[in-house]
This record gives structure tokens, sequence and C-alpha cells, in this order.
């Protein structure tokens, strides 16, 4: 479809316009406006103008949404100037697969498998690597909300233990929330009776205890507000919980065969376990970042910690990478970025904090 030709519903681009064109048989005149006039405004800001006018329906309003974050997502681009063909492109999806598809492998293989954290860091440093919305959910997914994966989250008012991560993603109905739980993959899943070991167990129930927080709806309402969920989409969804358990080596899992059968049925209908080797390079999470809580003020902050190296400056994730702390530090030390890339995105961070201010404070 040609770019003259872009419609949502009842609104149509015409030229350098976005234009209501009403049911004939109203004979309502048409209603527009122009394209600029629209990218200086924040979405609260349309929708309360179009409310006043006594002809507009819900189902406009839902339209003119889709048609505003199209065009946010345009201009954001273009004032970033952040594309594949730029003079500092990021790294090619292919190339940094194949990087991690041998040093995730001899990592897995050389490293001591009782150093949990050791496996957390490099997880951290490359988010991609965990489990994906295909692992826990049926049907086409729509990406990353936010862009960004979560380590050690919290979840308000919860005393236990943090999920080690947690990302969230979206299809045409729900927000999803995946939170993951690893553990040291020396690890075992069964003793020599085949039975679930101990270890096992205790891990199983972790993720059990968040269901159970998730259970009351205070906590969802302080979830939401936490994650800022309903500010970063164009129209509320429902919440839809997941939940991973990464655990222990393949070899191990399938040594014992009746406990290779009785694994299987382990996992709730929310639920799934897997091993380490399990893990791979999944192009869905490429432009990722990592994030986790920074309490060094009152009001909960967001510490990036690494970036992907394909990362980049677009719709998905800018604006939320704008307001996180430590940006230029997950830049600069990403070892797998050329320097020319690094000044780069370093110089579109202002840019970015700009386009910040105006989309959600409204300021020109």
């Amino acid at each position: 479809m040609r770019s003259n030709e872009l419609s949502w519903g009842r609104w149509k681009k015409i030229r350098n316009s976005l234009v209501y064109q009403p049911p004939p048989e109203t004979r309502d005149p048409d209603y527009d406006l122009r394209l600029d006039e629209l990218g200086e405004l924040s979405i609260d800001s349309v929708i309360t103008r179009m409310k006043e006018k006594t002809w507009i329906q819900e189902s406009d309003l839902d339209d003119i949404r889709r048609a505003h974050q199209h065009f946010r997502a345009i201009r954001l681009e273009n004032e970033l100037c952040d594309n594949l063909q730029s003079e500092a492109p990021p790294m090619r999806w292919d190339s940094y697969r194949d990087f991690l598809t041998q040093d995730w492998g001899s990592f897995l293989d050389n490293t001591d498998p009782s150093r949990e954290k050791l496996f957390q860091d490099y997880l951290e440093k490359h988010p991609c690597l965990l489990p994906h919305p295909w692992h826990t959910a049926q049907g086409y997914k729509n990406g990353s909300h936010v862009g960004a994966i979560f380590s050690q989250p919290e979840l308000p008012g919860f005393r236990s233990k943090r999920p080690d991560f947690m990302l969230f993603y979206r299809d045409s109905i729900y927000i999803h929330a995946l939170l993951v739980e690893i553990e040291a993959p020396a690890k075992s899943w069964s003793t020599r009776q085949g039975k679930p070991s101990a270890k096992l167990n205790q891990a199983i129930h972790q993720l059990r205890e968040w269901k159970t927080w998730f259970n009351t709806p205070e906590n969802h309402i302080a979830f939401r507000k936490l994650y800022e969920i309903d500010r970063h989409n164009i129209q509320q969804r429902p919440l839809k919980l997941h939940y991973a358990l990464i655990y222990g080596r393949r070899d191990e899992a399938i040594s014992i065969p009746t406990f290779a059968q009785e694994r299987a049925n382990l996992a709730m209908h929310d639920e799934v376990f897997m091993t380490y080797d399990r893990l791979s390079a999944n192009p869905n999470l490429a432009e990722s970042f990592t994030v986790t809580p920074d309490r060094s003020t009152p009001t909960t902050n967001w510490r990036a910690m690494h970036i992907s190296p394909c990362f980049r400056l677009t719709e998905e994730g800018t604006l939320f990478f704008a307001e996180c702390t430590n940006r230029e530090n997950a830049i600069t030390k990403n070892t797998l970025l050329t320097n020319t890339r690094k000044e780069f995105l370093l110089s579109r961070i202002p840019v970015a904090e700009k386009i910040l201010a105006r989309t959600f404070k409204n300021t020109p």
C-alpha cells in the first residue's frame, strides 16, 4: 500500500493531513488534522480534542490511536536517523546469532555449573537467549513490550525471592508477562529412584509463590502501575502471566527413563521447564536491552545494564531506554559494538530525551 493510501477505519492519510471521512448518510463534512500538528500532540491531547466532537464514535478513537502510533514511529525514526543503511549501522543479526551459537555453547560446557551467578551475568549480557513467547503461548505475537528485559525485577510488596528475569510481550488481546527462574546447571533433576529432586521441587515452589502473589487483585494493580503497562500501549489490555524455569542439563534430565517420562507432567499449563541446552538465540529479541531496578532515588527508576549489539533507536524501545539511568555505560562497555556505532548512539540520547518529553508531556 502506498503511503498516500494509508487508512485506519474512517481516518485516511491524504497528502499532509489525516482526514476523517464520515458515513455518507450522515452528510457531515470531512474533518482533518495536519500531520505536523498531530506529531506535536500527545495521544491524550488528541483523544481529548476528538471527544468534544458530537459525531465521534469509540471505534473512531481506537482508529486514531493506531494512526497516531504509526506516525509517531515514523517521526521518531526520522529524527533519530537510525536505520540499517546508516554510516554507523548496528551489528547484523546473522553475525550476532553466529557469534552466540559458538560462544554460548563454549560458555555452557566450560563454566563451573555450580556458579549460578555466572550464568545470570551471561544472560543479562545476551538476553536474546532467554525463553521467548513461543515457548509459553500459542499464536502470533507483536513484539517485546518496551524492548526491555528486566533482571531481578520487583514484585511490589513481595518479600521472598524475585524472578531472575522478566519480559513482556503483547498480542492483539493481552499483555503477557513471562517470569523466569534460573538455577545452577549443576542441580539434579531427579533422585536415583527417578523422583523429582528436592532442589527441583524448591525451584517449582518458587514459581508457584509468584502465582499466589498475582492472585491478589491489588498486586495486579500495583504491578501494572510499577511497570507502566498502560502508559506504553495505545489501549488497555488484560495481563496474562507465564512462568519459565531454566534448570540443569539435558543429559542428566533424560538419564533416568522413568523420570524422563514424568518430567513432561510436572509443568502446569502456564509453565514451561527447560534445560540450559534448549536456550538459543531468538531474533524476536534481537534488539533488546537489559535493565534492573535503580533504587538510588525515592521512586523506582530503571538502570540500563546491557544493550544488544543489534539495538536500534526505533519506536519499540527508544523512549523507555531514554528514561533509564546508566545508558551511556551500557553502550560504551559493549565489546561487540564498533566505536563509530557507540558514538552514534551516545549522540542520539539527547534527541531521544526531547522526543520523550514531547510524547508524554506534550511539550514542543
